[in-house]
């Protein structure tokens, strides 16, 4: 994220150019999406969605919560299309049965190998500061068995940080009177 990268740099690697705005981090908000709250005060009426909570979200991934692998015709791949991964997959890591820790930049580029650790259920994030904040074991990431675009990998496991849990916001979904 080029946000954080200048900040630790000191040395701006995406000025603005003809095809560039240089913004360190865009989003876009849809204010046609329903019922949304927005309020500053955490209260968020029964049916609502918090628009806070959702711009909160955006600046996360906007500040490197956010990895290059996918899933395309059944292959696993990261880089974006390069052969560089992000930092943030540096950090990711595979911990089911007998395979505990096992990096998943190990796994050849653009393989079924990779696309099935993808698809496991078991991808975790091993960086100091995620368990750090998660009582010393890495946090789980969302990777159904079916790889959903914008939404596996470069989230929380909603099933470990539900709907109301004080460290969900990086999970996939923003739900209602959340």
């Amino acid at each position: 994220p080029s946000a954080q990268a200048k900040r630790l740099s000191g040395f701006d690697g995406s000025p603005a150019s003809a095809r560039s705005t240089g913004d360190d981090i865009d989003a876009e908000f849809d204010d046609r999406a329903g019922s949304v709250c927005c309020g500053t005060d955490g209260l968020v009426p029964r049916g609502f969605v918090d628009f806070e909570t959702v711009v909160l979200h955006e600046r996360g991934h906007g500040l490197g919560f956010l990895g290059s692998a996918e899933v395309k015709n059944g292959l696993g791949e990261y880089g974006s299309g390069t052969p560089y991964p992000d930092i943030f997959d540096r950090f990711t890591v595979l911990s089911q049965g007998a395979v505990q820790g096992k990096a998943l930049l190990s796994y050849p580029n653009r393989s079924k190998a990779l696309a099935a650790a993808l698809t496991s259920g078991g991808v975790y994030w091993d960086g100091a500061q995620g368990k750090a904040a998660y009582n010393g074991r890495p946090p789980r990431l969302y990777a159904p068995t079916t790889f959903e675009s914008a939404s596996s990998y470069s989230h929380l496991s909603d099933a470990d940080f539900p709907a109301g849990d004080g460290n969900a916001l990086m999970t996939p979904f923003v739900e209602n009177d959340e």
